[in-house]
């Protein structure tokens, strides 16, 4: 896959329907997560991704798109939703994608 340089909105889609760990720098941190969530955070109305983080640690956490740099989707696949997974987020006011259960 290409690196890109910043995040696009129809690669985290696919990356979240295909089920692909992503690795991509954030605020100067390297991260793999496992994408779940994506959609407008309630309180900016900004673009966010809800993602089982793999690397530098296990948690979710959630990422703004736009600081998302050199965004790498992985041939490594991750299967059922990760524990602890809400598709009804209700930090997230619309969502655009998300994991199926």
């Amino acid at each position: 896959m290409s690196v890109l340089s910043h995040a696009s909105l129809d690669e985290i889609r696919r990356s979240i329907n295909q089920r692909r760990r992503i690795r991509f720098i954030y605020r100067k941190v390297e991260v793999i997560a496992e994408p779940h969530l994506f959609g407008n955070f309630r309180k900016t109305r900004a673009f966010v991704l809800c993602a089982w983080t793999v690397h530098p640690e296990e948690r979710w956490e959630y990422f703004r798109l736009a600081e998302m740099r050199d965004v790498d989707i992985l041939l490594e696949t991750f299967g059922a939703a990760r524990e602890g997974f809400n598709p009804y987020d209700p930090k997230i006011e619309m969502v655009d994608t998300s994991v199926r259960i």
